[in-house]
């Protein structure tokens, strides 16, 4: 058996060429062919993101991720956990409620995971954000009342969320370099 000069694999009897390198070359020709527009304005194929486009794609994953994770949340908080639902929001109130802050609270996040690149700060961010939005009463289960296990809702509500929106945060990040 003979390999390939270039690659080292090792070819058949039969094999005329490395299929390795052939599937190699093939890829750079579909590259070379396509169109810089697609690419974008001044990018070239081999050039990384910068790290402001990094910051921008997190952020706006993280908004996205953060309305889904903050309805699945509140939905989870109001149909679980609170068997007494009359005496919240309605449905359509809540859904619009948590989807605009669910983007900013899941923007903020993603913008503290794209500048630390580290979980834990989705985490602690998300944790700090709905302890205090829970604290000032807003989401607060029944009438109103702000006690301490409102808070340490708001940090475990808020620790799910960070955790939840950094996960997706770092993977896209991940695949975008």
């Amino acid at each position: 058996m003979s390999a390939c000069p270039k690659c080292g694999y090792e070819l058949a009897p039969l094999e005329l060429e490395c299929p390795r390198c052939r599937r190699e070359e093939t890829q750079k020709q579909v590259l070379s062919r396509l169109s810089p527009d697609l690419l974008g304005p001044g990018k070239s194929r081999e050039q990384p993101p910068s790290r402001a486009e990094l910051v921008a794609e997190g952020t706006t994953v993280g908004a996205t991720y953060g309305a889904l994770a903050l309805i699945l949340i509140m939905l989870v908080d109001r149909y679980v956990f609170h068997a007494t639902v009359q005496q919240g929001p309605s449905l359509l109130a809540l859904l619009c409620i948590s989807a605009p802050a669910g983007v900013v609270l899941g923007a903020l996040v993603g913008l503290a995971v794209s500048l630390r690149r580290a979980p834990v700060a989705g985490i602690v961010v998300g944790a700090l954000l709905l302890a205090v939005l829970r604290g000032m009463g807003l989401g607060a289960p029944g009438n109103g009342d702000v006690g301490i296990l409102t808070w340490v809702g708001g940090l475990v509500y808020g620790g799910i969320f960070g955790a939840a929106v950094a996960t997706v945060v770092l993977n896209v990040l991940r695949q975008a370099r």
